[in-house]
C-alpha cells in the first residue's frame, strides 16, 4: 500500500510505482513552485496555507479573521507578492467605498515599502489609484512596473492607461505654465 497525491492505491508493479513516483515529484514541484516568491527564495509551505485560509475567510466574508491571516502570512514572507495584492483586494471590496479604498491603499503603501522592487505591486497600486481617478500618481506607479519589469509594457496601451497618462501630462503642463495676473493700479 502507497499513498500518492492523497490517494490510496494499490501498486502492482514496477510501473504503476513509477507512476507514484511521478505523481509525488510533481506535487512536490507544484507545491515548491507555488511555495516560491518571485526572488526563488523558498517561503514556507505553512505560510502558503496561511494565504489559502485568508482567501477562504474573505470569500465567506470574515473579513476581520482573514486581515489577521493575511497579516501572519505576510510576516513569515513578505515578498509573497499574490498576498499583498489579494489582501488589498479583499480591504477595497469589503470597506465602504472610501474606507476600503484607503485601507487598501496603505496595504500596498507597506508592501511597496518592504518590497520597493517589486513591479506586480507597483502595478497593482497603479491600478488602484486609476480606478480613483488619481492620473498622476496611476502613471507613475504604472510607470515605474514597467521600468522595473518591461513585460508589462502591454499595460501602457490599455486605453484607460493612456488617458490617464494623458491627462497627468496635460495636468503637470498646466502647472508648469506661468500664470498671468492683472495688476490692479
Amino acid at each position: 500500500m502507497c499513498r500518492g497525491l492523497s490517494l490510496s492505491c494499490q501498486a502492482t508493479g514496477p510501473s504503476e510505482m513509477n507512476n507514484i513516483k511521478t505523481l509525488r515529484t510533481s506535487k512536490k514541484r507544484l507545491m515548491q513552485n507555488l511555495c516560491t516568491r518571485r526572488t526563488s527564495e523558498v517561503c514556507s509551505c505553512r505560510s502558503f496555507r496561511m494565504y489559502q485560509e485568508a482567501l477562504e475567510l474573505a470569500r465567506v466574508q470574515d473579513y476581520e479573521a482573514s486581515r489577521q491571516a493575511f497579516e501572519n502570512t505576510i510576516q513569515m514572507c513578505p515578498n509573497l507578492e499574490t498576498a499583498w495584492v489579494s489582501w488589498a483586494q479583499m480591504e477595497k471590496r469589503c470597506g465602504r467605498s472610501k474606507d476600503g479604498i484607503l485601507r487598501s491603499r496603505a496595504v500596498l503603501q507597506k508592501a511597496l515599502a518592504l518590497n520597493p522592487s517589486s513591479p506586480r505591486l507597483c502595478q497593482a497600486w497603479g491600478l488602484l489609484e486609476l480606478q480613483r481617478g488619481n492620473w498622476t500618481a496611476a502613471s507613475l506607479l504604472i510607470e515605474r512596473a514597467v521600468l522595473l519589469d518591461a513585460s508589462l509594457a502591454p499595460v501602457l496601451k490599455w486605453r484607460a492607461v493612456e488617458t490617464a497618462r494623458k491627462l497627468a501630462q496635460e495636468a503637470h503642463a498646466a502647472k508648469a505654465r506661468p500664470t498671468l495676473q492683472s495688476n490692479a493700479s
